[in-house]
């Protein structure tokens, strides 16, 4: 038999450039930070992939696990990913099952800032994430142009400088302590963002005033809002599922008897969705403007 010599071994590091990173786009985070331990190209390549993805396939925590120890030794083996990772990152993905915010994220969201990460998406499945706290170092990332959260509690620091790049802010399930807070102090310090969906945990019952001058898209579950300053603003989506439950309609009612009428009076206004829920069938309503 002929013994295959290095080169024939390894014909997969003689691929062209681009087709390795096509090979570890599709390779679970876990398996491509292996690949940098290769060699010095492999380490290159591994550096090269701009978007990472950690999954149900990087590792999961169940139930049984002390979730302390566990989630400590998780974000240890993510931050070491990150570390062996020399390249520039443009999004960073954390979709893990089983994980809630803790503070041995600190490091990964300081890691966010010092990369220069453009696009961030955090991702809570577990009910109990509502009660923690996302950390106070993801407000230190000013370059994101894109955050997208699910289930956690968002309340920025009061050293908080603002987004200056941020153009999308997709928050999901999020417990705000204070919506009009959110709308009427933490908005205005995300100078260019055009595309905002809110949608909340509980409740507030003080009327939000929304200041937002480059703000065109507005979907939330929040119909308590006063558009204040929104020149832009073209498309609002309110879903009011929340509100229908429980027999509320009577608190729907209340907020105003002409639903068009409230948002005519922005200059920009194309199109208003109202949506929800009633005995179980989905609805919406549009809403033209001319």
């Amino acid at each position: 038999m002929k013994a295959l010599n290095e080169s024939d071994a390894d014909r997969i590091s003689s691929l062209p450039d681009d087709v390795i990173q096509s090979i570890l786009a599709f390779l679970p985070v876990k398996d491509g930070a292996k690949t940098a331990t290769l060699s010095k190209q492999w380490r290159h390549n591994w550096g090269a992939t701009a978007k990472l993805v950690f999954n149900g396939g990087f590792c999961q925590i169940s139930a049984v696990e002390d979730y302390v120890l566990k989630a400590s030794k998780l974000m240890w083996e993510i931050y070491k990913a990150l570390l062996l990772h020399e390249g520039p990152i443009t999004e960073l993905v954390l979709e893990i099952p089983g994980l809630r915010p803790c503070t041995d994220m600190d490091l990964m969201m300081l890691f966010v800032s010092k990369k220069s990460v453009q696009k961030l998406t955090l991702s809570f499945y577990e009910k109990r994430a509502l009660e923690d706290k996302i950390s106070s170092a993801l407000f230190t990332a000013r370059q994101l142009s894109y955050l997208r959260l699910r289930n956690c509690e968002f309340s920025a620091p009061s050293w908080f400088l603002g987004f200056s790049k941020l153009a999308r802010l997709d928050l999901y399930g999020v417990h705000v302590p204070s919506p009009s807070n959110f709308c009427e102090d933490f908005l205005p310090k995300c100078p260019v963002l055009q595309h905002l969906i809110f949608v909340i945990q509980g409740s507030d019952s003080r009327k939000a005033e929304l200041v937002s001058p480059s703000l065109k898209v507005f979907e939330s579950n929040l119909w308590n809002v006063c558009f204040k300053h929104t020149p832009f603003l073209s498309t609002v989506r309110i879903e009011l599922m929340d509100v229908y439950q429980n027999d509320k309609l009577s608190k729907y009612r209340a907020y105003d008897p002409d639903i068009a009428a409230a948002f005519s009076s922005l200059p920009a206004i194309e199109k208003l969705i109202i949506g929800g829920q009633w005995m179980g069938v989905s609805f919406d309503f549009a809403f033209a403007f001319v």
